[in-house]
């Protein structure tokens, strides 16, 4: 029987792969648990053009962000934040606030892909890299006090 993963099956394959498997095993046991779904011929041909435009746009979307990653390179973003006397921020500041500051900029950037070792407590100048598979870009991230 011919069948699409509708989930990652551990010694089968990954989600939306076509395979033949035996038809009591698809029966009994990855049917009722909603693991796949037969198709026929017809429906492997709308399967794999699907597969193919999830390709094609998941390329897409990577050529997008090494795009954006070029043109962001060398980008100075400033913070105005409350600071005590010394200079210590009263709120550090995260990959959460830097990821939320490169949004208002109209910047698309997964919060995982900012390369930050620890929180930024004190008000100063630094420089915060952006890594994403084969690209990096650094920025550079100005905070001061009100």
């Amino acid at each position: 029987m011919k069948v699409v993963l509708l989930k990652n099956v551990a010694g089968l394959g990954k989600t939306g792969d076509i395979k033949e498997i035996n038809d009591g095993f698809a029966r009994n046991y990855l049917i009722p648990k909603g693991l796949v779904n037969s198709v026929n011929k017809q429906d492997i041909f709308v399967i794999k053009a699907q597969a193919g435009k999830r390709e094609r746009l998941k390329k897409e979307d990577k050529q997008n962000k090494i795009k954006t990653l070029k043109k962001i390179n060398g980008f100075v973003f400033k913070i105005v934040t409350k600071v005590d006397e010394t200079g210590t921020l009263y709120a550090k500041i995260d990959k959460k606030d830097i990821f939320q500051e490169l949004v208002k900029a109209g910047y698309k950037i997964d919060m995982n892909e900012i390369v930050l070792s620890e929180s930024i407590k004190k008000i100063g100048r630094y420089e915060i890299s952006l890594e994403m598979q084969n690209a990096k870009a650094t920025i550079i991230l100005e905070i001061s006090s009100k």
